[in-house]
């Protein structure tokens, strides 16, 4: 037997023996990652739990397997080392499922903040993250890169559901966020402790932000949206923030929807904040055509503007940012209908901003 083949053979003894007899490894043919080692780290509360993820990092397990059908209660912040990833079994739902797959339950009676936090490259995916009215948040990724956050359901928290302080390269994909009393996806400049973007650079894609929430999602930093969904009751704040004070930021979003009602407040869809960046491309927004104050597009003085093929209805004002003497600015091949008034932007300085407005358009 050559070296290699030893150290192999090695590797793999020292995982299987750290299993107790009466546990068989958990073998599973769809889920590639694990067929490596055809092993799994058993977990059942906190206290196992993080032993758990702080064995796999140890050991270089990447993920620890929950049992679908188990119940997971945190006391403490579970904190996932980097490179492991916890995998409760899930699989893309939403709520619009008939019928949702059993999964891994995290939950807490604790007032946690957070409930999960992830270091560099850790993930969780098919878990049910139930704060219980009384966790602050969710997941966390602070100040860390790469994490992975994918078909899972995050609900019941006060605060937030995901956030994001100095986050490098995060991908968001197909969780269903909701009954969170805060923000869905926060990740304003204030919560990374070394003055970076909350986010930089990330993907959230074919995500639910659902009901219950005070807003879907506020972002400094870059972020690309695709077929994200935002739905839900309106109490003055908008269901998408980009940008904060004079923070530059950039959020591009591809087939966006959005379904609005006004609660307590108007309903307004976005809300833009100085210097920053807009994209919006072939996507759908419906507001609350009883709301005389709502808003589909509310701001500061805008960097880009760009809104193409989107179908927009049912909001008193369309647009109601205002452009700045270096804005670039393309409004074309939109559809509006019950609109009081289109264009309420307000033309500051534009002396030298580049203008492509209204070409394409069709009123209702």
């Amino acid at each position: 037997m050559g070296p290699d083949m030893q150290a192999d053979t090695e590797a793999t003894m020292l995982r299987t023996e750290t299993f107790p007899s009466d546990r068989q490894p958990h073998i599973d043919d769809h889920r590639v990652l694990h067929r490596r080692y055809n092993t799994a780290i058993f977990a059942d509360d906190y206290d196992s739990l993080q032993a758990a993820v702080d064995a796999g990092a140890a050991q270089g397990i990447p993920g620890v397997l929950l049992n679908p059908a188990g119940h997971y209660e945190l006391t403490q912040t579970l904190t996932v080392p980097p490179e492991v990833y916890l995998d409760g079994g899930g699989r893309s739902i939403t709520s619009y499922a008939p019928t949702p797959r059993i999964r891994a339950e995290i939950v807490t009676d604790a007032a946690l903040d957070p409930m999960i936090q992830l270091g560099y490259f850790a993930g969780i995916t098919g878990c049910l993250v139930n704060g219980n009215r009384v966790a602050r948040g969710a997941v966390y990724c602070k100040d860390v890169g790469y994490n992975h956050i994918t078909d899972n359901l995050i609900a019941r928290c006060v605060d937030y559901g995901l956030k994001f302080g100095g986050s490098l390269f995060p991908t968001i994909k197909r969780n269903y966020i909701y009954g969170i009393e805060g923000i869905g996806l926060d990740a304003l400049r204030p919560y990374g402790d070394t003055g970076y973007y909350g986010i930089n650079v990330g993907l959230s894609e074919r995500n639910e932000y659902g009901g219950g929430t005070r807003a879907a999602m506020r972002v400094e930093g870059i972020l690309t949206s695709i077929a994200d969904d935002f739905e839900g009751a309106c109490n003055g704040e908008a269901r998408v923030q980009v940008g904060a004070g004079n923070v530059a930021s950039t959020l591009t979003m591809y087939a966006p929807y959005f379904e609005l009602t006004s609660g307590n407040g108007p309903a307004y869809a976005i809300r833009i904040g100085n210097s920053s960046s807009l994209i919006l491309r072939d996507g759908k927004a419906y507001g609350d055509v009883n709301d005389p104050d709502a808003i589909f597009l509310d701001g500061g003085l805008v960097d880009t503007l760009v809104v193409e093929g989107m179908e927009i209805s049912r909001f008193a004002t369309v647009f109601a940012c205002a452009l700045a003497w270096h804005s670039n600015l393309v409004i074309a091949g939109n559809r509006y209908a019950d609109a009081t008034t289109i264009n309420a932007i307000r033309n500051y300085d534009v002396a030298q901003s580049r203008l492509c407005v209204w070409p394409g358009v069709h009123i209702d």
